[in-house]
């Protein structure tokens, strides 16, 4: 127990606790809180970076080339999904799921909000 409550209501400290040793177990915890956050940041970097090497190796993947090329689709296929601007982007969104790009949003949106 740190502290102990005395007569009253002061709380003090039990005798084998000195105040210089509180002091103490304090600089060590604000230690340990510094080494936490700066872990913490350290990790956070290293997950970015991860993600960043990730996404630059999807980029140049040659399969995620081949499912942006839709002359790879057959006609049929293509009129089947609809000549539309939704039809074309959830086709563009199987091609890329089978490319294994891992998320996908689909918008039926044309590009200039028309």
């Amino acid at each position: 127990m740190l502290l102990s409550a005395g007569h009253g209501t002061n709380l003090t400290l039990p005798p084998d606790v000195p105040a210089l040793r509180l002091g103490g177990r304090r600089s060590l915890l604000e230690q340990l809180n510094r080494q936490n956050r700066h872990l913490e940041q350290q990790s956070k970097a290293m997950e970015f970076s991860r993600l960043q090497d990730r996404e630059f190796a999807m980029l140049s993947s040659p399969d995620l080339a081949a499912a942006l090329n839709f002359e790879q689709e057959p006609l049929v296929v293509r009129d089947t999904y609809g000549r539309h601007f939704l039809g074309q982007n959830l086709l563009l969104a199987r091609r890329l799921v089978e490319a294994g790009v891992p998320c996908i949003q689909v918008s039926d949106i044309p590009q200039g909000g028309e």
